[in-house]
């Protein structure tokens, strides 16, 4: 009876001892999430860069009589383009036609008086002193004559560059004096771009322009967009960077030339300057699939030891397909490119390389 006793208690120990056995054995393992992977390498990648910018005129002019006299008519229309010299306005011209008349008259006198004077000094027939004060007088009335002729061309107003036409100040007939303001033309081909670099010691440190350097940015390219989004293709070029930094807001002041010929563009009008031709230094060019934007910020999943892991990113540039990264990758990180919604922090994965080409 004893040992029937030992032997069953025995038999119930083994029993129970081999249960978690089968327990464990029948626990489910986590199944790997098979993930399509990009290997990352790093190099010198173009990029663009925007920044706000306002629009200003190249050139701005106040057109003012230069004699005075009845403002006889206006020759152009209000808010047109108008080509350097084109006549704009025309001021009464006969007094300035009379008096051009009497200083060729008094030309042509002194001339003739000079002539005969030289041919008489030639033969001592007058002294020296008479020679002298017939050439002062035809010297003095061809002066004259300039000047008047001078008066005469500035009552045909015109205009003194390329661009559009303002309002007219005065209509005709008014009673006008010289210096009074008449219209103003506004240039707008080409236009300036005036913008900041707020970072210019990053920019000189971390990237690279493929030609010239920050002080003379020769290769950079510059297009603007406008407030709606619209983007203009007449490639302009970067003309001036200052060589001080804005104590007020830590920023370079920058501007740029732009092509403007259908005028397109305004001056005062609010854009964004895109700047192409500069390279990225030791950057990383991954597909934006992998990008996932959390209230926290930026980040993908590299496949770290078979499982998945997160890193938050810095973004230099992106388009449509490609993001520009600075920080966050390093060179081989296999990123993953899909079922990003299924992965948590040490997910198990598969990964399937992708064949995205590089370039």
């Amino acid at each position: 009876m004893k040992k029937a006793l030992i032997v069953l208690i025995g038999i119930i120990f083994l029993g129970c001892e081999g249960k978690p056995d089968d327990q464990q054995a029948r626990t489910p393992q986590t199944p790997s999430v098979p993930v399509k992977t990009f290997a990352a390498r790093g190099g010198d990648l173009p990029i663009t860069l925007e920044y706000p910018a306002k629009l200003v005129s190249s050139g701005f002019v106040e057109v003012r009589a230069k004699v005075g006299g009845t403002l006889f008519s206006q020759e152009y229309k209000e808010g047109s383009r108008v080509a350097k010299d084109a006549v704009l306005f025309v001021i009464d011209p006969a007094k300035y036609a009379a008096a051009k008349d009497a200083a060729q008259a008094a030309f042509n006198q002194a001339e003739r008086e000079y002539k005969r004077t030289q041919k008489l000094f030639s033969s001592n027939a007058v002294s020296e002193k008479d020679r002298d004060a017939t050439l002062a007088a035809y010297e003095s009335t061809k002066a004259a004559l300039e000047n008047a002729a001078l008066d005469l061309s500035y009552t045909r107003v015109k205009a003194p560059i390329d661009g559009f036409a303002g309002q007219i100040a005065l209509d005709a007939g008014n009673l006008i004096s010289a210096g009074t303001l008449l219209t103003t033309i506004t240039k707008t081909d080409p236009l300036y771009a005036e913008f900041s670099f707020t970072n210019i010691e990053k920019l000189k440190t971390e990237y690279a322009i493929e030609k010239g350097d920050w002080a003379n940015p020769v290769g950079i390219k510059v297009f603007v967009k406008g407030e709606s989004g619209i983007e203009y293709r007449s490639e302009g070029r970067i003309d001036f960077v200052d060589a001080s930094i804005d104590a007020n807001t830590g920023s370079v002041k920058a501007r740029a030339v732009l092509p403007n010929p259908k005028g397109e563009l305004m001056p005062g009008q609010f854009a964004r300057v895109v700047l192409t031709g500069i390279v990225k230094k030791n950057a990383f060019r991954i597909p934006s699939e992998a990008l996932l934007q959390m209230p926290e910020g930026k980040f993908i999943y590299v496949v770290e030891n078979g499982k998945a892991m997160r890193r938050s990113v810095t973004i230099e540039a992106e388009n449509d397909r490609f993001l520009i990264l600075s920080e966050g990758v390093k060179d081989s990180d296999q990123i993953i490119l899909n079922n990003l919604l299924k992965l948590r922090p040490g997910s198990p994965v598969a990964p399937i390389p992708d064949q995205t080409p590089q370039n």
